[in-house]
């Protein structure tokens, strides 16, 4: 069993504390039960974090469903009361396709070097084939808008990619 707790600071992001087994077995030695050896720690965590943990909501869980494994969405966890933690699919769609601007940005710098080479040379036919390719990338957010809207899961998000810009480093080999 991997106990949690997860808390909300108050900035719309969530926390989540893990203790170790090393922290958790000094309080043991001391004479504490499992659970108040954890809630000592949860506690201490939370005010580390600059809030008390009497005045901000927070909840232990039990991640053995192994929610929190797949961390290239955690800037898109939230804080729900019933979960302890959950992924904003809005904030989600948003990372995800952020990523695919900056992995986009890289093509389209290279393109662009070799666009101002072919120009540079004289090259017409060769500059208006990577201006066509340049012009690819630059509608990618456009062309699979309707893919992030419709992917109800981080699994899905992942898969939702575009062939010009490459292989798909997000997506579970």
């Amino acid at each position: 069993m991997s106990v949690r707790a997860a808390y909300d600071p108050g900035d719309g992001t969530v926390r989540v504390v893990c203790p170790s087994p090393e922290a958790v077995a000094s309080l043991r030695r001391q004479g504490l039960t499992l659970d108040a050896a954890r809630r000592v720690i949860f506690r201490r965590a939370i005010e580390l974090g600059g809030v008390s943990p009497d005045e901000v909501a927070w909840r232990e869980f039990d991640d053995s469903d192994g929610r929190l494994s797949d961390r290239a969405f955690r800037d898109a966890w939230e804080y729900d009361a019933q979960l302890a933690v959950r992924v904003s699919m809005p904030r989600a769609r948003s990372l995800h396709l952020r990523r695919i601007r900056e992995h986009r940005q890289v093509l389209l710098d290279e393109l662009d070097r070799d666009w101002m080479r072919a120009v540079g040379q004289g090259d017409d036919r060769l500059a208006n084939e990577i201006e066509a390719r340049r012009q690819t990338l630059r509608d990618v957010p456009v062309v699979i808008a309707g893919d992030l809207d419709a992917a109800l899961t981080t699994g899905e998000l992942r898969r939702v990619w575009h062939a010009s810009l490459g292989d798909n480093p997000w997506e579970p080999a």
